[in-house]
């Protein structure tokens, strides 16, 4: 990311300067592409001419022997952890925000922090609320998530 100018000098970049920001890219570029493509890690380079940002993609990871840490990175769609909610909704009936937290936990993306974890579940129970699969038996401050008959 404006690592080098048309005359092929490596030149450095104020793009997304806080780290955080950087890293939500990651989940920006999966929601927005076909099979949720996105990158491994972001890695930023100090060179003498400003910082430089690399992208590790699919093909970068293939190449390097780190196609399960791409996949790992990258995460699944979001059916993917609804058919995991429902699963576990058809199983037991019920379950606790906790609950459903323990069932997502390890499965999101290793490129989202705790806090991007938590957000993450908070709108995958959103949109299978909205699309009329599940709902909350119980109060706001501590959900129970059921399936809608």
């Amino acid at each position: 990311m404006g690592g080098v100018n048309n005359s092929r000098q490596v030149v450095g970049t104020v793009y997304r300067s806080v780290r955080k920001d950087l890293d939500s890219i990651k989940e920006e570029i999966a929601k927005q592409t076909t099979n949720r493509i996105s990158f491994v890690e972001i890695h930023e380079v100090e060179h003498e001419f400003g910082r430089v940002i690399l992208f590790v993609s699919s093909g970068v990871a293939k190449v390097t022997g780190h196609q399960a840490a791409y996949i790992h990175a990258r995460g699944q769609d979001d059916e993917f952890y609804a058919k995991l909610i429902m699963d576990y909704l058809g199983k037991f009936d019920k379950a606790s925000r906790k609950e459903i937290d323990t069932l997502l936990w390890n499965k999101l993306s290793d490129a989202f922090d705790d806090d991007q974890k938590k957000v993450k579940i908070s709108n995958l129970l959103t949109n299978i609320r909205r699309s009329g699969r599940i709902f909350n038996a119980g109060s706001k401050k501590v959900p129970v998530w059921r399936i809608a008959e």
